[in-house]
């Protein structure tokens, strides 16, 4: 098992466009595993959602997103190099977006 820890970890702007918009901050654990409770608004009201996943050496970002009773609902995607990143969520059946993240 290697002892190097995860050159992602820290803490991350991160924002959701899409089906619905949400912004907050987001930390990177060590091993690369990550865990965000997050408030998603839209025009029709708004749902809190986990998203739970993991961040490989590499920058592949991968989760999955659980609604309010943490039954998976969806998943999340993409990639982080450097400073930034983007990539893709989904929950459902119908609702989608996009996310970005900084430092």
């Amino acid at each position: 098992m290697s002892t190097e820890s995860n050159p992602f970890q820290g803490y991350w702007n991160i924002i959701f466009s899409g089906s619905y918009t949400g912004a907050d901050k987001v930390y990177i654990n060590s091993d690369g595993s990550y865990s965000l409770s997050l408030l998603l608004r839209n025009a029709g009201g708004s749902s809190t959602y986990l998203f739970q996943g993991h961040v490989s050496t590499e920058g592949n970002l991968t989760g999955q997103t659980s609604g309010s009773e943490r039954r998976v609902v969806g998943a999340i995607t993409g990639s982080i190099h450097d400073n930034s990143g983007e990539g893709i969520w989904l929950i459902g059946s119908d609702t989608s977006g996009t996310w970005i993240v900084n430092r």
